[in-house]
Protein backbone atom coordinates (compact mmCIF):
# COMPACT_ATOMS: atom_id res chain seq x y z
CA UNK A 1 0.00 0.00 0.00
CA UNK A 2 2.80 2.40 1.00
CA UNK A 3 4.40 1.48 -2.34
CA UNK A 4 1.36 2.45 -4.26
CA UNK A 5 1.01 6.01 -2.52
CA UNK A 6 5.12 6.65 -2.81
CA UNK A 7 4.51 5.74 -6.98
CA UNK A 8 1.40 7.57 -7.21
CA UNK A 9 3.50 10.79 -5.77
CA UNK A 10 6.12 10.35 -8.45
CA UNK A 11 3.49 9.88 -11.19
CA UNK A 12 2.05 12.79 -9.86
CA UNK A 13 5.16 15.06 -9.57
CA UNK A 14 6.47 14.28 -12.46
CA UNK A 15 3.14 14.83 -14.92
CA UNK A 16 2.36 17.94 -12.75
CA UNK A 17 5.86 19.79 -13.76
CA UNK A 18 9.54 19.27 -14.86
CA UNK A 19 12.46 20.51 -12.88
CA UNK A 20 15.06 22.60 -14.52
CA UNK A 21 18.16 23.52 -12.24
CA UNK A 22 19.23 26.60 -12.30
CA UNK A 23 22.99 25.00 -11.60
CA UNK A 24 24.53 22.27 -13.00
CA UNK A 25 25.21 21.46 -8.90
CA UNK A 26 23.99 18.71 -7.41
CA UNK A 27 23.09 20.28 -4.39
CA UNK A 28 21.10 23.10 -5.94
CA UNK A 29 18.98 20.37 -8.24
CA UNK A 30 18.33 18.33 -5.16
CA UNK A 31 16.95 21.81 -3.34
CA UNK A 32 15.20 22.88 -6.59
CA UNK A 33 13.39 18.95 -6.77
CA UNK A 34 12.42 19.02 -3.25
CA UNK A 35 10.65 22.29 -3.64
CA UNK A 36 9.27 21.56 -6.48
CA UNK A 37 7.69 18.49 -4.75
CA UNK A 38 6.44 20.66 -1.61
CA UNK A 39 4.57 22.98 -4.41
CA UNK A 40 3.50 20.66 -6.69
CA UNK A 41 2.10 18.61 -3.64
CA UNK A 42 -0.01 21.77 -2.20
CA UNK A 43 -1.73 21.70 -5.43
CA UNK A 44 -5.90 20.57 -5.44
CA UNK A 45 -5.13 18.68 -8.82
CA UNK A 46 -2.09 16.95 -7.54
CA UNK A 47 -3.82 16.26 -4.17
CA UNK A 48 -7.76 14.82 -6.13
CA UNK A 49 -4.99 12.50 -8.49
CA UNK A 50 -3.62 11.03 -5.12
CA UNK A 51 -7.33 10.27 -3.85
CA UNK A 52 -7.97 8.56 -7.13
CA UNK A 53 -5.22 6.13 -7.25
CA UNK A 54 -5.79 5.45 -3.52
CA UNK A 55 -9.22 4.57 -4.12
CA UNK A 56 -8.59 2.47 -7.64
CA UNK A 57 -5.81 1.02 -5.68
CA UNK A 58 -8.15 0.29 -2.37
CA UNK A 59 -11.21 -0.91 -4.77
CA UNK A 60 -8.80 -4.67 -5.06
CA UNK A 61 -9.09 -4.80 -0.76
CA UNK A 62 -12.74 -6.17 -1.24
CA UNK A 63 -14.34 -6.14 2.17
CA UNK A 64 -11.51 -3.79 3.28
CA UNK A 65 -11.53 -1.48 0.43
CA UNK A 66 -13.22 1.25 3.08
CA UNK A 67 -10.52 0.40 5.73
CA UNK A 68 -8.28 0.81 3.09
CA UNK A 69 -9.38 3.99 2.14
CA UNK A 70 -9.39 5.60 5.46
CA UNK A 71 -5.76 4.49 6.81
CA UNK A 72 -4.44 5.79 3.09
CA UNK A 73 -6.07 9.15 3.55
CA UNK A 74 -3.98 9.24 7.18
CA UNK A 75 -0.59 8.15 5.36
CA UNK A 76 -1.35 11.06 2.32
CA UNK A 77 -2.30 13.56 5.56
CA UNK A 78 0.84 12.36 7.36
CA UNK A 79 2.38 12.78 3.77
CA UNK A 80 1.35 16.66 3.41
CA UNK A 81 2.53 17.63 6.97
CA UNK A 82 5.97 16.20 6.58
CA UNK A 83 6.21 17.90 3.46
CA UNK A 84 5.39 21.08 4.23
CA UNK A 85 7.91 20.90 7.82
CA UNK A 86 10.49 19.40 5.39
CA UNK A 87 13.63 21.67 5.11
CA UNK A 88 15.11 20.85 1.54
CA UNK A 89 18.65 21.76 2.28
CA UNK A 90 18.83 19.88 5.15
CA UNK A 91 17.26 16.80 3.99
CA UNK A 92 19.51 17.22 0.91
CA UNK A 93 22.52 16.98 2.96
CA UNK A 94 21.11 13.94 4.65
CA UNK A 95 21.18 12.04 1.65
CA UNK A 96 24.71 13.54 0.97
CA UNK A 97 23.38 15.63 -1.94
CA UNK A 98 24.70 18.50 -0.40
CA UNK A 99 28.13 18.97 1.34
Amino acid sequence: MKLAVIFCVIVAVASATSVKPVENDLCDECKSLVQTIQFVAKSAEVQQLLLKCLISVCDYFGLLKYWCISEGEKVLNKLDVYLESLDPEGFCKSIHACP
